[in-house]
């Protein structure tokens, strides 16, 4: 097994998840936002497809259907990815307010 074979997973990630941010970006609706998850799932299972049978031997799959839920996993995964970036900004901004406040109870 090749370490090419590796690189299409974090690639079909990568690729959602770019996808994904544009269409957060461009649609501000709240139905846009919650119908996500599942266009990421598409979008990854799609590009399993392509992967597959335009680029045979660059993903790791015996079969189409393999190579179907390899690229929705990562859809999937792109979403995850946007989860854990807004969850450790959050806690960051958390942090600095907490800091920032505990200062203030000490000046006083």
């Amino acid at each position: 097994m090749d370490i090419t074979e590796f690189a299409a997973v974090p690639a079909i990630t990568a690729i959602v998840y770019l996808a994904a941010y544009l269409i957060k970006t461009v649609s501000a609706s709240e139905k846009a936002n919650r119908m996500l998850p599942p266009v990421c799932g598409i979008m990854g299972l799609i590009l399993g497809l392509v992967c597959y049978f335009a680029l045979p031997g660059y993903l790791s799959a015996d079969n189409w259907v393999t190579a179907a839920a390899i690229g929705a996993v990562s859809g999937f995964a792109a979403t995850g990815i946007n989860q854990i970036y807004r969850q450790a900004v959050k806690t960051a901004n958390m942090g600095i307010e907490g800091e920032e406040s505990s200062d203030e109870e000490h000046a006083g």
